[in-house]
């Protein structure tokens, strides 16, 4: 049980080993062959529309799939499918080094002005505000911020399933903690309801149920 963007990368790790080494039987499935598959991985390329060419599997990419042909050999051993786990003697891949470069106030301000009278605006400002993530913010409808109380709860999650725009559940239970809304943030939010009522009130119909929306109350997507 887990969220549609989790298993939708879980079945890109499936299908890594399923394409690479799928053919093999299990009780032939040895510890050399599972080096020279991830050694495979790193060498695969791709080439993009541009002609250039470039890695296909990311080392995180394999030290996931890694992951998971394990867990998957431990369970073959546990069922009695195999007298032993063939990945236990393979190292691990590297996983990438990552940098994360964070922005200061003052970037985050200078940005705020460029991108103000905008539909990024709404959705950068709560980021700024609150830490939360795209689809969370996407995902975030009125009846789930507590003015009086100064709080918001982040309950779903916008995800993109067969072409159309759904609620789903956060990526964990932590998101799911109340967000304490910033002085800035709650009069921003204030403002922005306010102008979907007067929308609301010339069209004689309310649309609006989430935050970050176009003018007829469709919501926002992640990839917007």
């Amino acid at each position: 049980n887990c969220a549609y963007q989790t298993q939708k990368r879980y079945k890109i790790f499936c299908d890594c080993i399923k394409d690479h080494i799928g053919f093999i039987k299990l009780n032939e499935l040895a510890p050399a062959t599972i080096e020279q598959f991830y050694a495979n991985l790193e060498k695969e390329k791709i080439t993009l529309k541009s002609g250039e060419k470039k890695r296909h599997y990311k080392n995180g990419t394999i030290l996931k799939t890694h992951k998971m042909l394990h867990e998957a050999l431990k369970k073959a051993v546990l069922w009695g499918m195999i007298p032993k786990n063939p990945a236990d003697y393979v190292s691990a891949p590297a996983d990438d080094k990552r940098e994360i470069q964070t922005w200061s106030l003052e970037e985050i301000q200078t940005f705020l002005n460029l991108i103000k009278g905008s539909k990024l605006y709404l959705p950068v400002f709560i980021a700024a505000n609150t830490g939360m993530r795209e689809g969370e913010i996407c995902a975030l409808r009125w009846q789930d911020i507590d003015f009086e109380n100064n709080y918001l709860k982040v309950n779903h999650t916008m995800i993109r399933k067969d072409g159309r725009l759904l609620l789903g559940e956060p990526k964990t239970e932590a998101s799911k903690d109340k967000v304490f809304l910033t002085k800035s943030l709650k009069k921003e939010l204030e403002n922005v309801k306010d102008r979907q009522k007067y929308i609301s009130y010339k069209l004689s119909k309310n649309n609006f149920q989430f935050v970050c929306c176009w003018y007829n109350g469709r919501p926002l997507s992640t990839t917007y």
